[in-house]
């Protein structure tokens, strides 16, 4: 007994120690099982997992992500625990991280009265950015616009923040008054595409131009989406449509048809497919930013012709003689075939495949035969180097089926360029006005006739084409940005407030 009695103290310790190790480590557990639990099932993740794997490489891939989901989880949980923000987060992230609606104390919607919610201050607002939040001093970064000179003054002051002659110190840039603070964090990833006006004032928009890379894309549009207009855009292969690209990954197209308040698409029939809730407008990402090209043709307008075509590739994987993703949509199965005509002594067509051949200039991809001394195979060109092949040629040729926004069918005409292109091209279509920007085929019953007439209309002094003008008339940045700004302003009116002095947006980037 006296044994026991003096190692209690020692047990009453160990106790006490394991007690409080309990109320620790039991709060993180659940709400870690909790965050698992509410993990979103519609995914391109979750979608893999659900899906038997195909291969051990596959199996391997998939145990390595749910590890790192786990992992995500955890930290998440430990972090917002320390912060004491465990019962919000718990209320917060069952609705909106799971897609279960609004969650329950959202912050209201942006207007013209409330033009910025601050829900945000120095730390991530969604679990999913997992660096502390930061601005862009110029050339170095700080926490918030008033530390970044660090005693420098107003020379320390530049990027997204500017100097205050009023008030002598560092503040956030006028620039960026209009935006939510968590704008360009979301705008880091791929699939989120920033939006401009006419003077490079951000506004509260942001467009998605492909589908998530990961289910985190999701969730975080989830989280911003009462706080920014997210608005969908026809900017990669067949989006917001599954692609028919066998090297792509596949989802239910009625997944994100349904996502998006509004869309910009580029459908013949876009009512066989949106639901009635989403407002739509026939435009997309290849509509705009068209001046660099309407430049470069009109200072090389004298330039001497001495091509017929010019195709460009995309980035094929030339080591598979071109099989692969970038070929499948650039249709490049097609270009051979179409080849065989084109070089025949009957047509003797010249012309030019750009990234045709690899990096490093030494392969190229097979092509006919009787295609020796006609064509010129390029590697992958920059867009000054590409303009210059375009601007010695006749005509642009688009095969292409499974292209929702091809750039080069716009920046030829913007070149006084027409085109040849396939009649099945999923966007661009709108671009073709036959006998005025150029000639369409369906396939090869008529593509002899196509080819023909667009050789004769321009192998002569002039052409009949009048590209230039068209796209003038109806496109480019200014004529497109009027377009959505009028759209958004009417069917979103009271979700964004406009930097003073818009005239027209844009859409950022390729």
């Amino acid at each position: 007994m006296a044994g026991l009695a003096r190692e209690a103290p020692g047990m009453r310790a160990a106790l006490a120690v394991l007690a409080v190790s309990l109320v620790l480590t039991l709060p993180v557990l659940l709400l870690t099982k909790t965050l698992m639990s509410s993990y979103p099932e519609r995914g391109l993740l979750s979608e893999a997992m659900d899906a038997p794997p195909r291969s051990e490489i596959q199996r391997a891939k998939l145990s390595k992500l749910e590890k790192i989901r786990r992992k995500r989880m955890v930290n998440t949980a430990v972090e917002h625990l320390r912060s004491g923000g465990r019962g919000q987060f718990d209320m917060q992230i069952k609705g909106v991280l799971a897609g279960q609606g609004e969650r329950k104390e959202a912050p209201p919607r942006l207007s013209q009265s409330n033009p910025l919610h601050n829900r945000t201050s120095h730390k991530p607002s969604f679990p999913g950015l997992r660096n502390e939040a930061s601005v862009s001093c110029g050339g170095h970064f700080a926490k918030s616009c008033g530390l970044c000179p660090q005693g420098n003054g107003a020379g320390w002051c530049n990027g997204q923040c500017e100097w205050s002659t009023a008030s002598n110190e560092c503040i956030a840039g006028s620039k960026l008054a209009h935006i939510h603070r968590d704008y360009f964090r979301i705008t880091e990833r791929y699939a989120f595409q920033p939006v401009v006006n006419q003077n490079g004032d951000y506004v509260n928009v942001i467009m998605v131009r492909s589908p998530f890379r990961g289910v985190d894309d999701e969730q975080l549009y989830r989280w911003y989406q009462d706080e920014i207009l997210f608005l969908g855009i026809s900017s990669f292969e067949a989006f917001p449509l599954t692609s028919p690209n066998p090297y792509s990954q596949k989802f239910k197209s009625e997944y994100y048809l349904n996502m998006f308040p509004g869309f910009l698409h580029m459908m013949h029939d876009p009512q066989q497919h949106f639901p009635e809730s989403v407002e739509t407008i026939l435009m997309s990402q290849s509509d705009f930013n068209l001046e660099e090209a309407e430049r470069f043709g009109r200072q090389r307008a004298n330039e001497e012709v001495i091509y017929d075509f010019v195709y460009s590739g995309g980035d094929q994987d030339v080591d598979n003689d071109c099989v692969g993703w970038a070929s499948y949509n650039k249709n490049f199965s097609f270009v051979r075939e179409a080849l065989e005509v084109m070089c025949s002594n009957e047509y003797n067509v010249t012309g030019v495949l750009v990234a045709n051949k690899n990096k490093a200039d030494t392969k190229a991809c097979t092509i006919p035969p009787q295609c020796e001394g006609k064509i010129v195979q390029t590697t992958f060109l920059d867009q000054s180097k590409f303009f210059g092949y375009l601007a010695k040629a006749r005509w642009a040729f688009l095969p292409q089926v499974c292209d929702a926004s091809p750039r080069v069918s716009t920046q030829a005409l913007s070149m006084n360029k027409p085109l040849l292109m396939n009649d099945n091209i999923m966007g661009g279509w709108k671009y073709l006005k036959p006998g005025e920007t150029g000639e369409l085929f369906h396939d090869m019953s008529d593509f002899k006739e196509s080819l023909r007439r667009i050789l004769d209309n321009t192998r002569g002094a002039s052409h009949p084409y009048k590209p230039l003008k068209f796209v003038k008339e109806h496109y480019g940045s200014a004529k497109a940005g009027v377009k959505l700004l009028e759209f958004i302003k009417e069917k979103f009116g009271d979700r964004v407030a406009f930097p003073e002095g818009t005239r027209y947006i844009i859409p950022t980037g390729a």
